[in-house]
């Protein structure tokens, strides 16, 4: 059974598990609008109880547009629980194990986003502690969002930088950090973001200086389209093509054109009487 929650909120469907919390599409049905809900149940211990619902209750005090949205956190018998913003489910590592990252004229726009929601977090005196592709949803369109608060946590503030660091290279080149940088990987990504990254992953940023360096850094560019010039010279190589195989075809059919046949003369053969 799931955990007890407030009437407000309709259990909808059962998204899974993140780490010891278990997860639930729902609906506030006083808004009418889906929350996600973040709940642990009686087999985890008072102590981590109480510790979940510290750390989800700060996070409800800092505000960001690439921090998921805390709507209301408690305790009731047994149990503990969280009401989140709802941002599609989708999240990075999802996009990874399909395949996908994050849409390279999307990249800087989220990955300086996400830097400062948690350096919003730091400034507040908290840390994430468990920062990874699943605790960051994306989709198309939409400002990425950091969540999964609450998590068990595994790092301070200096290893939150390191963490999104190798999370921001993963969605960029679908493969662990470690290997060639990005910018050897993606036609038209700026060097300048390999320093970053890796700088990040190297404890040399500080989640704002993070935020910082990712906002001056160059847009990344699209292949250049060919020049038209270029097209042009193709295109008259290609008539010029066409006309010498229009010759080649005709000189052809003149060679092999049969002769005219000579008919043999006609012979008048005069008898004598």
């Amino acid at each position: 059974m799931p955990t007890a929650i407030p009437d407000r909120f309709r259990l909808e469907m059962r998204l899974g598990r993140d780490d010891d919390v278990e997860e639930w599409l729902a609906t506030d049905t006083s808004l009418d609008r889906p929350v996600l809900v973040r709940t642990l149940g009686p087999e985890s211990s008072p102590t981590r109880r109480r510790q979940f619902v510290e750390m989800v209750g700060a996070v409800a005090a800092v505000t960001h547009p690439n921090l998921a949205r805390v709507f209301a956190v408690g305790e009731v018998p047994g149990g503990c629980y969280a009401i989140l913003e709802w941002s599609g489910g989708s999240t990075i590592q999802d996009h990874l194990n399909a395949g996908r990252g994050v849409e390279l004229a999307e990249f800087l726009p989220n990955a300086s986003g996400l830097a400062g929601a948690l350096a919003a977090l730091h400034d507040a005196g908290l840390t994430h502690g468990a920062v990874d592709p699943s605790a960051i949803s994306y989709s198309l369109a939409h400002p990425a969002k950091l969540g999964a608060f609450g998590r068990i946590p595994r790092t301070d503030m200096a290893g939150d930088v390191v963490a999104l660091g190798r999370t921001l290279e993963m969605a960029l080149t679908l493969a662990p950090p470690g290997g060639p940088p990005p910018s050897e990987r993606i036609d038209g990504l700026s060097p300048a973001i390999d320093r970053i990254l890796r700088g990040a992953q190297r404890g040399e940023f500080t989640a704002a200086a993070m935020e910082e360096a990712l906002m001056a850094a160059p847009t990344p560019r699209a292949p250049a389209p060919e020049p038209r010039a270029a097209s042009r010279r193709l295109l008259y190589a290609a008539v010029v093509l066409l006309i010498m195989a229009a010759g080649l075809v005709a000189l052809g059919y003149f060679l092999s054109e049969p002769a005219t046949p000579v008919l043999p003369g006609t012979s008048t053969t005069t008898i004598a009487p």
